[in-house]
């Protein structure tokens, strides 16, 4: 249950929550900012929670109430099966909050506390929860050798320190105690790191899901040494410098790729990755990333080459403008279950569409956003052909006010329409607030009027 919305800035419906109709709930989301009620927040939270046998996760993800006060409510409750806590942008909460719920909840396996200004002392902390497993410091502040040491001493499986100020000294202490531990590791937009530390990592040899981006601090040797000892890695997300170098990973069933990459690049993916399951290219910008793999972006010939990965079954590309209607029915012979293309061409059209749904009919996810070209026959494809859609997010002018009535008589009422923008459609799905400049659309200026006037009722 996550009452961020539906009681959020209510003390009374706060109130409401713990009388009972809660001792099932085993997931608890209480995000958001409470407005003035600050004080009360954290003195009802723990009466809230308190008793609740069967909870085994809370998240508190950007409370912005959640203070020292409320922590120590939290740590005194009795919450036998909790495992997972997240604090994740949690900025009233300090070290001494941070030592009442490690002190209170010695049984947590999973720790989330992203964004959190904090030092040795915090982390000393969270080294006394002897039964954690997974733990997530990203944007950590003051990640100090000292707190590192404490943290090294657990027997950690997984531990996320992306967008840290960490460094080669801080990196070897986390290697050195959790080497046989280890499972998955976050370096990304780590950028104080240099060869030491990715040699360190290479030692690692329980690894299997890995994220890092290779900066120009790091040499081309030192990533093909370190990846390819890394036999056991199952999923990799980083940016084009992994295809440097004679190294194979067999087992390697997942790859995320940060950036758009060329067809050099497509084919260096299914030679050294023959095994994917699940790729994903394209998407950030980030400096330092680019080599001669990552100069053009993803075409038809590049559909041809991901079509050899007989394995693949999600595929997610950021930048596919450059695809036609040839390389989508060249992907449909991977019977995918998940395609997403978040810049499509005006290349791809109804035509296209029938050709993917006829090669790969058990799609569960579909997205095409950007410029493509899909109308209502295309949608009408979709919902006959499509019978185990649980996704759906199209972005397209080619759509009328048809649509919403298509996917209400459709087969397919239980999938979820992230998205479904045309110039005729979107201000049916969609409350539109914003003003219509337009000297000639009266109509369109008199509904908008209406739903100012709805939302100040």
């Amino acid at each position: 249950m996550d009452i961020t919305e539906s009681v959020r800035k209510s003390i009374t419906g706060l109130r409401a929550i713990s009388d009972g109709r809660l001792r099932k709930c085993e997931y608890l989301g209480i995000g958001g900012y409470w407005g003035g009620q600050v004080y009360w927040f954290n003195k009802l939270v723990g009466s809230v929670v308190n008793g609740l046998d069967n909870l085994h996760t809370i998240d508190f993800t950007e409370n912005a109430s959640l203070n020292d006060f409320g922590a120590k409510a939290l740590a005194s409750c009795n919450l036998p099966k909790l495992h997972s806590l997240n604090l994740t942008v949690c900025r009233n909460m300090t070290d001494a909050g941070l030592k009442y719920i490690t002190d209170g909840l010695p049984q947590l396996k999973e720790l989330y506390i992203s964004c959190f200004c904090g030092s040795s002392e915090g982390l000393i902390a969270i080294g006394n929860l002897r039964n954690l497993e997974v733990l997530c410091l990203q944007r950590y502040e003051n990640l100090t050798e000292e707190g590192l040491k404490a943290i090294a001493k657990l027997n950690l499986k997984s531990i996320d320190i992306s967008s840290t100020d960490i460094n080669d000294v801080g990196v070897r202490i986390l290697v050195d105690g959790l080497m046989k531990s280890l499972e998955s590791l976050n370096i990304e937009y780590c950028d104080q790191i240099t060869d030491s530390s990715v040699n360190a990592i290479s030692h690692l040899l329980h690894l299997h899901t890995f994220s890092i981006f290779f900066s120009n601090r790091i040499s081309d040797t030192e990533i093909e040494s370190t990846l390819g000892s890394l036999q056991k890695l199952k999923s990799l997300h980083s940016n084009a410098r992994v295809l440097i170098g004679n190294y194979n990973l067999p087992s390697l069933t997942s790859l995320n790729i940060s950036i758009d990459i060329n067809y050099e690049g497509i084919k260096v993916i299914a030679k050294k990755f023959p095994n994917l399951s699940s790729l994903s290219i394209g998407g950030a910008n980030y400096t330092g990333m680019i080599n001669e793999f990552n100069t053009e972006y993803i075409t038809d010939e590049c559909c041809t080459v991901l079509s050899s990965l007989c394995h693949l079954k999600t595929l997610e590309i950021f930048n596919g403008f450059h695809i036609s209607n040839s390389g989508i029915a060249t992907l449909a012979k991977l019977k995918l279950k998940h395609l997403s293309i978040l810049l499509a061409s005006p290349q791809i059209t109804d035509g296209g569409l029938k050709m993917l749904i006829e090669g790969s009919p058990d799609l569960q996810v579909l997205s095409l956003g950007g410029y493509c070209w899909i109308t209502d026959d295309g949608l009408k494809t979709i919902v006959h052909g499509l019978r185990h859609l649980r996704k759906l997010a199209i972005d397209s002018d080619g759509l009328t006010n048809m649509a919403y009535d298509i996917l209400q008589r459709s087969s397919i009422p239980d999938a979820e329409v992230n998205f479904i923008k045309g110039s005729d459609l979107q201000d049916d799905i969609y409350d539109d607030d914003d003003d219509d400049t337009s000297d000639n659309d009266d109509d369109k200026d008199e509904d908008n009027d209406d739903d100012v006037d709805d939302d100040d009722d």
